[in-house]
């Protein structure tokens, strides 16, 4: 994702955001949901060659383990679609479905072919959960592990400069993660 993060400025986001919204518009909930699941189990990782949802952060899966160890309720919070990762989120990370917060499109209900179903639409509800609305853990896992993932340091010299104003935590993969992904 280092190449996202380079190519993307803060005046390309809502251009990206709206190509998103506009591709499944007109969509059942249920169609997105089985293309979801669909892509989830054939698509892999272009760099790992593993399912994306094998190439997922162990030391935030151990951290998420030992919150419910010690009797806190566990959340993801996401910019993105909250429908989306909904479908993974039991599964990969132990938080069910509804402790997911995030974006989400609007929805219509419709009747199609006799049945009631609910129709994804363009636009979001608001409030869009990024920027300044969304809780922060005031964590910023930084990516200069190379070897083991990737070193995106030439597009987080700002990311890294506002965590360090604002006295956030910085998490380096390299020199704070034993292990980057599950062993499986």
């Amino acid at each position: 994702m280092a190449w996202f993060a380079s190519y993307m400025s803060n005046e390309r986001i809502p251009e990206l955001i709206g190509m998103m919204l506009a591709a499944g518009a007109g969509e059942t909930q249920a169609d997105f949901e089985s293309r979801v699941t669909t892509w989830l189990a054939k698509a892999r990782h272009p760099r790992f060659g593993k399912h994306y949802t094998q190439v997922i952060y162990r030391p935030m899966v151990e951290l998420l383990d030992y919150l419910r160890d010690n009797d806190f309720r566990v959340f993801i919070v996401s910019g993105g679609g909250m429908d989306f990762v909904r479908l993974f989120s039991e599964t990969i990370y132990g938080v069910p479905r509804e402790n997911v917060v995030g974006s989400n499109m609007k929805l219509s209900w419709e009747y199609r072919d006799g049945a009631p179903v609910l129709v994804r639409q363009a636009g979001i509800v608001e409030p869009f959960n990024d920027g300044p609305g969304k809780p922060f853990l005031n964590l910023l896992v930084h990516h200069d592990d190379a070897e083991r993932e990737y070193a995106s340091d030439h597009s987080a010299e700002q990311a890294l400069k506002t965590a360090k104003e604002r006295n956030w935590t910085i998490v380096s993969m390299k020199n704070d993660f034993r292990n980057v992904f599950p062993r499986k």
